[in-house]
Order: C-alpha cells, then sequence, then structure tokens
C-alpha cells in the first residue's frame, strides 16, 4: 500500500489477467490497453483501476457488480446526459471526471484520470474544511439541484433501502451465520431501542421539500479537488430524491469525521470501561463540533443563496442517519463497536428524534 501526491490511498489493482474485458474496453474506445506495471487502484467498494494506458491516455476504470448493475449504469448515464445539457447553457462552478466509455454488459465505465486530485475527505480529516472551499461545496451542491431532468428516472420509489434499515425487526438466519460481532452488536443496539428504530423507520416519509435531481450516496471522499476546481464523481445512485437527502449526508460526513478524530479521547485505560470511554469522548466531542460548525454554515449559506431554504430539521435527521450507515460500514469487520462508534451512535440518536435541538449544534442554525 502507498499514497499518491494527492493524499488518497492507492492499493494494487485487481489482477489484469482475470479482468481482460478492462483492456477490451480501452482498445474499443481507441485508448490502447493499460501499462499493468504502472496502475494503481483506489480504496473503495468497486474493484478499479487507474494508471497510463500504452497510447499516453491516463484512465481511470471501474467495475460495477451486484443485482442493479444495469440500474447503476442507466442512473450514471442519465446524470451524464443531465451534466451535458447543463453545460451547454450554464457554467457550472465544478465538474465532473469526462466519462470515455461503457462496457455496460461487464458493468464497466472508463473515465479520464484526475492525477494529483484531492478528496474533501484527505482536505478534512478531522471534518474542518477551510470555510471558503465550504462554500464551494454548498454551492456545487445546490448546482447539482439544479440540474435539468431529461428523460425517464429512476423515480423516488426505486430508492434503495439503506443498510441501516434492513433488520431493524429481525435478522434472518443468514445474515445472523454471516455478520460480523460488531454488526450484531449494532442490531442489537437498534432493535432495543423503539423510540431510535421508530424514527428511522420515519425518516424516509415526510418530507415537503420537493424533489430534485440528487447523487443520492453522497460522501466526502467523492468531491475531488484537481487544479483549484471541484468535481463530484460516483453517479451511480443520481435519482429524483428530496434535497434533504444530499445535504443530510453531507453534513453528516463532517460529523462523521469530527468523532472519528477522538480517538486521543480513549487511551488504554478508558478502552475496556464503556462507560468512561463513552463520557470522556462525549466531553471532547461538544468541542469537536463546536470546530465544525463554521463550515457547515457557510456551506449552508452558499447552498441557500442559490437554491432558497430548506428543511433544516430534516437535514439534521437525515445526517443522524448518515452516521449510522457509516458505523454500520465499519463494523463490516470488527469484532466489536468501538467506544466511538457508541458515541456516534448517541449523536446520531439525538440527531435523528431531536433534530431541530441538534441543527445549532452543527452549524445548521444559530446555536442558542
Amino acid at each position: 500500500m502507498s499514497v499518491t501526491d494527492g493524499g488518497r490511498t492507492v492499493l494494487a489493482p485487481p489482477p489484469l489477467d482475470a479482468a481482460g474485458d478492462v483492456n477490451v474496453l480501452l482498445s474499443d474506445l481507441g485508448l490502447g490497453i493499460l501499462r499493468e506495471e504502472q496502475a494503481g487502484s483506489f480504496a473503495g467498494r468497486n474493484d478499479n483501476w487507474f494508471g497510463p494506458t500504452s497510447t499516453g491516455a491516463a484512465v481511470f476504470v471501474k467495475r460495477m457488480n451486484g443485482r442493479d448493475m444495469p440500474g447503476r449504469i442507466a442512473r450514471m448515464t442519465a446524470f451524464d446526459r443531465a451534466f451535458a445539457i447543463a453545460r451547454a447553457h450554464l457554467t457550472p462552478s465544478w465538474d465532473t471526471p469526462r466519462l470515455l466509455g461503457l462496457r455496460p454488459t461487464h458493468g464497466l465505465a472508463a473515465f479520464a484520470l484526475l492525477e494529483g486530485a484531492e478528496s474533501l475527505a484527505d482536505l478534512a480529516p478531522e471534518g474542518v474544511l477551510p470555510v471558503d472551499l465550504c462554500r464551494r461545496t454548498g454551492r456545487a451542491l445546490a448546482e447539482v439541484h439544479m440540474l435539468p431532468w431529461p428523460d425517464a428516472p429512476p423515480t423516488p420509489q426505486d430508492a434503495p433501502v439503506a443498510p441501516v434499515m434492513r433488520f431493524l425487526d429481525f435478522l434472518s438466519e443468514k445474515t445472523w451465520q454471516t455478520s460480523s460481532a460488531a454488526e450484531l452488536e449494532l442490531w442489537s443496539l437498534l432493535q432495543h431501542d423503539a423510540a431510535l428504530a421508530d424514527g428511522l423507520r420515519a425518516l424516509p416519509r415526510g418530507g415537503g421539500s420537493g424533489l430534485v435531481p440528487c447523487h443520492g450516496d453522497l460522501r466526502l471522499d467523492q468531491f475531488l479537488l484537481h487544479e483549484d476546481r471541484l468535481h463530484l464523481t460516483d453517479w451511480e445512485e443520481f435519482r429524483l430524491a428530496e434535497p434533504e437527502l444530499d445535504l443530510g449526508s453531507l453534513v453528516g460526513e463532517f460529523v462523521h469525521r469530527a468523532v472519528r478524530c477522538l480517538t486521543d479521547a480513549v487511551d488504554d485505560d478508558l478502552a475496556d470501561d464503556p462507560h468512561a470511554a463513552h463520557a470522556a469522548i462525549m466531553a471532547r466531542g461538544r468541542l469537536a463540533l463546536t470546530r465544525i460548525r463554521p463550515g457547515v454554515a457557510a456551506l449552508m449559506a452558499a447552498y441557500r443563496s442559490q437554491r432558497g431554504p430548506v428543511d433544516t430539521a430534516r437535514i439534521a435527521a437525515r445526517a443522524g442517519w448518515h452516521l449510522f450507515d457509516r458505523i454500520l460500514a465499519g463494523a463490516r469487520h470488527a469484532n466489536r463497536l468501538h467506544p466511538l462508534d457508541r458515541a456516534q451512535a448517541g449523536i446520531g440518536r439525538a440527531m435523528i428524534l431531536a433534530p431541530q435541538r441538534s441543527s445549532g449544534a452543527i452549524g445548521l442554525t444559530e446555536a442558542h
């Protein structure tokens, strides 16, 4: 494992001899074949390859898997058409890596590589971004929500069920057998908290902001800064949804990263005492949330300046939802929930059940 100049984690790529369709796609596009000895792979959910080809092109190729692979490709291409229409009439403040071509039957998509790009996740390891970057991010997201919707949608009804919602009532035998100990711990926590489970179930309903084109799966690592221009990537969940979905995910990312930086609050003496560790983390957590507040406020002000008001309580609740999704993602390979997971769950619970009160604490509204 190594790290690029841009700070993004690079891994050895999946062997190309077992993925010959990657070079078939590149050859069909007139780009030659990937130089395997110079290729790398970014950490992520999808198999991917990046590097120079035999013709000198710099490319990034990813392979989407799963039963919904055709739908993911359809949503990606719907975004590509919407963005092309927008660029023909406007000058967006942001960009996206250029889609070079697809091999839909194999779930492959090839893009122009943004060499040396830095992700906002790397620029905000503790959830704190420069205020100017927060403003640019808020404006970019507002412009996403104003994209045209040019063709038949994946409708809101086809939105995927968030992982945290799947087992609020019970676990199947297969799920129980294949879950990690940390996942089972989280499911137990959720299933024994009736108020939280009800709050999670109610969250997809009740929004009054209307539907707009949304990214649908937003995280800070999908914003890339390349030559001082923001680029937004990974459009496989592009769909019509309430704007608070994206805003909540983005604000939730700031909170998540602020909490995860508190590892030094749990020393060796506290690691095996959950109650003492939780108290120490929560005391430090209030200060961490104070630090992210100016950036969140700047992001929201820039967003509102482009699109107008949104429901800050629903953004806070959606951010709480995002915190649980992030806990679940980390629990898949863990033996137990870390004290930071439990602290994050407590913050997420408060944001879901008391979103108006939480809004000020994270910069969505003025704190009282």
